[in-house]
């Protein structure tokens, strides 16, 4: 996908997958543009490529908070390397299981079509730059407990997309569940509710799962944190 972009973004105004480099704090700090856009006026655009589900883009209509972390990274990157505010920050998104049928029959929160363009917005500088410099010095403390032999700091629960347990109401021989709540107590509550229909239905404790240790990080397999708890939970 990000082939076929780049491919297509041609002109005087656009710049490609450009890899810039900047000093901070001792270290080295790059990154790779997606698209960058000049006006006629002089402002800079930049532009990332994500290929992403609906109901992310319906959920988070002005970006997830990884994506707004990214694009300010980005920017601080071309402000240092080029002197250069950037005026707008943006995500392309690519809707990888749009339905042209949901489109027609949905709600108007349903996206139109499948490729949509987010808005991302825009920090003050000051932010900009603190938030960079804390995620550097991040990194620096955990490389130096590496070093000594002392434990990493550990990833907390929305950097591991840790989903809160879930209560789900079903038929003991079931898999499915008729519904699934965010309390017990809200489960029981359907319960009552259903009256005599609610005869013989459970309440099944959903654990969380830490999903993107589980699915995404390339370290789990050595991770103290992820590993003690495999260790200690069947679930997982």
């Amino acid at each position: 996908m990000h082939e076929f972009f780049e491919t297509h973004a041609v002109g005087d105004d656009v710049v490609t997958e450009e890899r810039l480099f900047t000093d901070e704090l001792g270290w080295t700090i790059s990154g790779a543009i997606d698209a960058q856009f000049t006006d006629e006026q002089g402002r800079v655009a930049l532009i990332d490529y994500k290929v992403t589900s609906v109901w992310t883009v319906i959920y988070n209509s002005s970006g997830k908070s990884e994506w707004i972390n990214q694009m300010h990274g980005y920017r601080w990157l071309y402000n240092r390397c080029k002197g250069v505010d950037v005026d707008k920050l943006s995500i392309l998104a690519i809707l990888r299981d749009w339905k042209k049928r949901d489109a027609q029959t949905r709600g108007s929160d349903y996206p139109d079509s499948p490729i949509q363009l987010i808005d991302i917005p825009l920090w003050t500088l000051d932010d900009m730059d603190n938030y960079v410099k804390t995620r550097i010095t991040a990194h620096q403390e955990a490389e130096y407990a590496n070093l000594v032999g002392e434990p990493l700091p550990e990833c907390s629960d929305a950097e591991r997309w840790l989903r809160s347990a879930k209560y789900a109401v079903k038929k003991p021989a079931n898999k499915r569940a008729m519904r699934v709540l965010d309390s017990e107590e809200d489960a029981e509550d359907y319960i009552k509710c259903l009256g005599v229909k609610g005869k013989g239905l459970v309440v099944e404790k959903r654990e969380s799962e830490p999903t993107r240790c589980m699915d995404y990080c390339e370290g789990s397999n050595w991770c103290v944190q992820y590993q003690s708890e495999l260790e200690g939970s069947d679930e997982l």
